[in-house]
């Protein structure tokens, strides 16, 4: 390209494995930063697509050195790029609509077993300091418990202004699931993803879209990725999914799941209900948090606070409970940009490249749209391509 600069391209991968890949990114990232340091390269431009990110934010945070970040398609939830504070309670302590983690937090990201237990927009649900997502707010900072967060964690990219996201909300990996009842109304631009499920997990829409993918379109094997793999922590019987997450802690015979024995010797449970829930001492979370506890991490669920034998040991810990038990609440950083970023640092790839005059023709129905899907980066040729990489070249300079 005629230029001083170094990139590299770390690219993300389709597997129904998820969270493992996660992990695997997080230490492929730490290998990135040694292969950078040991080679001697001079401050490279790093370009990631999908969960590469998370290969390039985890050498970035390790303290590579670096002279411009693209992320593309970014496959990392939004809330790492965003500080803890963003998502504090209301003046009363509770988290309702006039509070920060109300309006940072995306409501499709909310389980509706835990949100909405019965369907209905005026149920009482399970109040969100029950949540894994809030469990590290129990712990003091010199509990490492505290840190078992997605928010903040790659906080040193949010500071940085050399970090551009492209993003675009016509990602279908990215496609929210509409589940909530209190969801209504259309979507702006027609040309991105509406609402699309009335019911909790969607799990008919992602078959069908499936089905749809082996016979007409394997892009659609994708579609809805980024919810599902979220929402579904805690609730499959997929290895490191079956703990954690939205998972109830329904130890038959339990404080949470009590049991009335019949005159036929049999036994019913049932699980305590919101209301009950709600009045719970949040301390006594620490060692019996209402979600499903994972038997091999009984050592974390204690009144008592816990330290690891080294930072590394907890580190690989602390990415494992991530990705397999603590869900994040906002969408991809894929989907909308991170709201922390400058606006100049958001780029809309639809609207700031393929929909510029003269417009350039699009080889997918319908040709006008304009659709940017997910691998559409190394998917579809240059011709219909080139403004983009021409202003990655333009921000290499």
């Amino acid at each position: 390209m005629g230029l001083s600069a170094t990139i590299g391209f770390c690219f993300g991968t389709r597997s129904p494995k998820y969270h493992h890949n996660v992990r695997h990114a997080y230490n492929a990232g730490l290998l990135l930063k040694n292969f950078i340091e040991n080679q001697g390269l001079l401050n490279p431009t790093i370009a990631g697509h999908s969960l590469g990110n998370i290969v390039v934010s985890t050498a970035i945070q390790n303290g590579v050195n670096y002279s411009r970040y693209l992320m593309i398609n970014a496959a990392v939830a939004e809330e790492a790029y965003i500080p803890e504070n963003a998502y504090t309670k209301d003046e009363t302590g509770a988290f309702g609509p006039s509070s920060n983690w109300y309006t940072n937090t995306r409501r499709t990201m909310y389980h509706p077993a835990w949100r909405y237990p019965n369907g209905q927009p005026t149920d009482i649900g399970y109040d969100p300091f029950l949540w894994s997502s809030e469990w590290y707010t129990l712990f003091d900072k010199d509990d490492v418990r505290s840190t078992l967060t997605w928010r903040n964690y790659f906080g040193k990219i949010r500071m940085d202004a050399r970090v551009y996201s492209f993003f675009t909300p016509t990602d279908e990996a990215f496609k929210p699931f509409n589940y909530n009842p209190l969801a209504s109304g259309a979507p702006t631009d027609p040309r991105e993803y509406p609402a699309n499920v009335n019911d909790w997990p969607g799990l008919d829409d992602v078959l069908a879209e499936w089905l749809k993918s082996l016979c007409f379109d394997n892009e659609r094997l994708g579609n809805y990725a980024w919810s599902m793999q979220e929402l579904l922590k805690g609730r499959m019987t997929m290895e490191g999914f079956t703990q954690g997450g939205w998972g109830f802690n329904k130890v038959e015979g339990g404080d949470y799941y009590p049991c009335t024995t019949l005159p036929d010797s049999s036994n019913v449970c049932n699980f305590i209900t919101p209301s009950e829930a709600n009045t719970l001492i949040p301390q006594l979370l620490k060692a019996k948090p209402l979600f499903n506890k994972n038997p091999d991490n009984e050592s974390l669920f204690t009144d008592n606070p816990v330290q690891f034998s080294s930072p590394d040991a907890f580190a690989q810990k602390q990415m494992e409970l991530l990705s397999n038990e603590i869900p994040s609440l906002t969408f991809a950083a894929g989907h909308r940009g991170v709201k922390e970023f400058a606006d100049k640092n958001n780029i809309d790839i639809r609207k700031n490249y393929l929909e510029q005059v003269p417009y350039s023709p699009w080889p997918r129905k319908p040709l006008i749209n304009h659709e940017w899907r997910h691998n559409d980066l190394y998917n579809v040729a240059y011709p219909y391509t080139y403004r983009m990489f021409d202003d990655f070249v333009s921000k290499m300079k």
